[in-house]
């Protein structure tokens, strides 16, 4: 359901199944906002790292983004150039099919390590995607989860001028926080006006204070 606090304006979220791991759930969702917008990303300091934190790596800071597109079921790590050539094709698809640059899609994946995304599986549901994206943060905040017990959503507002800015936050992750991150997903939106250079700024000085700090192992 959608929180107390609205979303951010010009976001929408979806979710479909793909069958990623098994049939039966969904379990790849998507983050689209309606026009280009600045992005920034902290990442895991893992040495070993999956095939789309590579390629996020890459894309972001931007000030172009429109999507991020999430599975669950199949990290796509440990999977070599194939893994990371999958990763590719998968944002071209969905970009073929949310109307978008594949430049401008962001891939994560989580779950099982070691084997290759069921790439047929996901090309074929990525063009229902469209059709179910909406202001509900629920299907997408519930289609990334592994072994968590709930979703994680968290939304606040707050006032400049006679307007407010809206913050929103997705997350997946139940012991996956060490070392930085690790194989944790978390997902920020917000209609603030800022750059990316000043995103990426707040977000990793707000990582070190926050995330980087928590363990749950020792």
């Amino acid at each position: 359901m959608i929180p107390a606090t609205p979303p951010p304006l010009g976001f929408r979220f979806g979710a479909v199944e793909a069958a990623v791991k098994a049939p039966g759930r969904l379990d790849m969702g998507c983050i689209l906002c309606d026009r280009p917008a600045a992005a920034a990303g902290v990442f895991t300091r893992n040495r070993v790292v999956a095939a789309p934190v590579t390629l996020c790596r890459e894309r972001v800071p931007s000030a172009a983004v429109r999507a991020v597109l999430v599975n669950a079921g199949n990290a796509n790590a440990c999977t070599g150039e194939e893994g990371f050539a999958d990763a590719v094709r998968l944002c071209a698809a969905a970009a073929d099919a949310l109307g978008v640059a594949p430049e401008a899609v962001l891939p994560c994946s989580t779950g099982v390590i070691g084997l290759p995304l069921p790439m047929q599986r996901m090309v074929t549901a990525l063009p229902a995607l469209e059709g179910v994206m909406g202001r509900d943060p629920e299907p997408f905040a519930r289609c990334i989860l592994t072994t968590d017990t709930c979703a994680k959503v968290a939304a606040r507002s707050v006032p400049r001028g006679h307007h407010e800015i809206r913050v929103l936050g997705i997350a997946k992750g139940s012991g996956m926080i060490r070392p930085d991150m690790a194989t944790m997903l978390g997902f920020l939106v917000t209609d603030a006006p800022a750059g990316p250079e000043l995103l990426q700024q707040i977000l990793g000085r707000a990582a070190e204070r926050t995330f980087n700090r928590i363990t749950v192992d020792g």
